[in-house]
């Protein structure tokens, strides 16, 4: 596996959007992908996807996508992950808790595994700024029948808390 580091190219950009496809699929909240290749100068070489997902599990995540589909950004390096979030998260333009919109930043060349991890990552950190915990998050994922997702998140939680969300989700104890 190529480091994430690494600069991105077209190649590299489908190859990402491939696996977070695959990720995606195999979720049993997931009904249908649509993606998109990079739409502008501000993806910064990424590529657009939109999740249509079972609205019970829209609602009880507390997010609120376009015609039911969740928007997902996918990018081929952690450099070109950190600039994109940088960028909008200073203008609330994704993360806007308040509306209940949240897009998925992913990094498309890591393995799958941690790719699920994330995924479930974002969710818990989103439900958290709602006053609920990551055991209600979890919980809601198992109630959809996603115990992958939550075991995968449970193996790879210490990286994503020194890679990604820091003081936003709670250390298990």
């Amino acid at each position: 596996m190529r480091t994430p580091n690494d600069v991105d190219s077209d190649a590299r950009g489908k190859e990402s959007c491939d696996t977070v496809s695959r990720v995606f699929k195999n979720r049993p909240w997931v009904i249908d992908l649509r993606e998109t290749v990079q739409n502008d100068s501000e993806d910064e070489d990424g590529y657009d996807m939109f999740v249509h997902v079972n609205s019970s599990f829209q609602k009880a995540v507390r997010m609120r996508g376009r015609w039911k589909e969740l928007p997902v950004q996918i990018k081929s390096s952690y450099r070109r992950i950190k600039s994109f979030v940088r960028k909008y998260s200073k203008q609330a333009r994704f993360f806007n808790v308040t509306e209940k919109r949240h897009q998925f930043v992913l990094c498309g060349m890591y393995e799958e595994d941690l790719i699920l991890a994330d995924i479930v990552g974002q969710i818990v950190a989103h439900m958290i700024g709602y006053g609920m915990t990551e055991r209600d998050a979890l919980n809601c994922l198992n109630s959809f029948g996603d115990k992958l997702a939550v075991d995968a998140y449970r193996r790879n939680k210490e990286k994503l808390l020194n890679f990604w969300y820091g003081s936003h989700l709670i250390p298990s104890k």
